[in-house]
């Protein structure tokens, strides 16, 4: 692989952490099954999410990187290959073309995934607490018997 520069984030899924953040925006804040309370969590999320946009910014920008340099490499070993092969594109040639589209995929991923992680975790900044207040509400009437005595 022409890898110039690595990439900050060594995932094989950019959307590993989106799919955490939807997952817990309808979770009440006091509701996890390692603790009692995430409210610091709740907080701060948004806040490490905006900041993290600048870094998967850079990761995307090597990424880019790293696919040109991919494909400069691919059209190199073709001119060299191509009168060795009978095919239009050579193994090796090929080899480096998918290795740059996959690059061009990690970049478009890094941006598309870490803009969802900001809008949902804001958005959580509303329905988490909105959440919170239906579990109390629901904790409430099922601690009074609702059934009436005669």
């Amino acid at each position: 692989m022409s890898t110039i520069i690595q990439p900050i984030f060594h995932t094989h899924s950019f959307f590993d952490s989106t799919a955490h953040r939807a997952a817990m925006m309808f979770q009440p804040i006091q509701s996890t099954s390692e603790k009692k309370s995430d409210f610091l969590a709740y907080a701060v999320t948004p806040f490490i999410d905006s900041a993290l946009e600048a870094a998967f910014a850079i990761d995307a920008s090597i990424h880019l990187l790293n696919a040109v340099a991919s494909f400069y490499n691919g059209m190199y070993l073709w001119t060299m290959n191509q009168s060795r092969t009978s095919s239009l594109v050579d193994s090796e040639s090929d080899k480096q073309f998918d290795e740059g589209i996959e690059h061009l995929v990690k970049a478009a991923s890094a941006i598309v995934a870490q803009t969802l992680n900001t809008i949902l975790s804001i958005m959580a900044l509303v329905t988490r607490p909105i959440a919170s207040f239906i579990e109390a509400v629901a904790s409430d009437e099922e601690a009074y018997d609702c059934q009436p005595s005669f």
